[in-house]
């Protein structure tokens, strides 16, 4: 049983090349987002600055 169960946790070379493909492509649309997010705040700080 041992055997049979740390064989079904390994994955196909394939598998795991798909889910890393997977977890960059997160990684880079929260990086993304995030610099968005800030390239915005700073937009809105220089234009409330340049109302006031």
């Amino acid at each position: 049983k041992k055997g049979r169960r740390y064989g079904s946790m390994v994955k196909h070379p394939c598998i795991q090349f798909l889910d890393l493909q997977q977890e960059a492509r997160d990684a880079l649309v929260h990086f993304t987002l995030s610099v968005f997010r800030r390239i915005q705040v700073l937009l809105r700080s220089l234009w409330n600055n340049r109302l006031l």
